[in-house]
């Protein structure tokens, strides 16, 4: 795949991966894709959240900590995700590619910016979320991105806050390319643990193996 081609530069793989998502949008909408068959994937579907994530996400709550989730995905998908896995108060805002539906709930197109696996950053985010941005997906109209939050949601930099950032992918470590006054990157490696184990601790802080649940994070969090 074009995506992990060592003889390819970043930026030789972005133009494949733009293609990509706008044939895979293009299928998508073409299928008629509606939302009620959105809620029903997902009911049917096995995914599950790791253990603790509804714990982790009521600590940042009741702190007032803003937990933003990016993916090169479907915004729709993981919110439905969300919507039916973990409690209501739990919601985050997700910035991923959003789908756009017609008054008959039948997709539509996808609103711009197109997001893969090689722009899911936090600069981007703040790009969209400037006047003129395009959007992303917000679960709530009152999130607030700052960690000493004010009234009213502020995009500018402060480089006094710190950033704590999980993934499970190696280009996950490189999501927040803003400066803040710290930054600490939780990596998940749940396969083929001995190949990669020597190169996500070269890119991550913290490297969990295996499907464990959220309670290490909470722990840090605790401490």
């Amino acid at each position: 795949p074009k995506e992990i081609d060592p003889t390819l530069s970043i930026a030789e793989k972005i133009p494949w991966m733009e293609k990509w998502v706008e044939e895979a949008h293009a299928l998508a909408k073409e299928a008629g894709f509606t939302t009620q068959q959105l809620e029903q994937a997902v009911r049917d579907s096995q995914l599950g959240l790791r253990e603790k994530v509804d714990d982790m996400l009521q600590f940042c709550r009741t702190r007032r900590f803003p937990v933003l989730v990016f993916s090169a995905g479907i915004a729709d998908v993981v919110l439905e995700v969300f919507r039916q896995r973990l409690a209501p108060e739990n919601a985050v805002e997700v910035f991923a590619n959003k789908m756009q539906f017609d008054a008959a709930g039948r997709l539509a197109g996808f609103a711009p910016p197109s997001h893969h696996v090689f722009n899911k950053r936090l600069s981007a985010y703040y790009s969209a979320k400037a006047p003129g941005g395009g959007p992303s997906a917000p679960v709530s109209e009152d999130c607030e991105w700052f960690l000493d939050t004010k009234p009213d949601p502020s995009l500018s930099q402060d480089k006094d806050w710190g950033i704590v950032c999980i993934g499970d992918s190696l280009g996950d470590a490189d999501i927040v390319d803003v400066p803040c006054a710290e930054c600490l990157n939780i990596g998940f490696l749940n396969c083929q643990v001995e190949e990669k184990l020597a190169t996500y601790r070269e890119r991550f802080d913290i490297v969990l193996t295996g499907d464990g649940d959220f309670q290490p994070i909470l722990d840090f969090c605790y401490a």
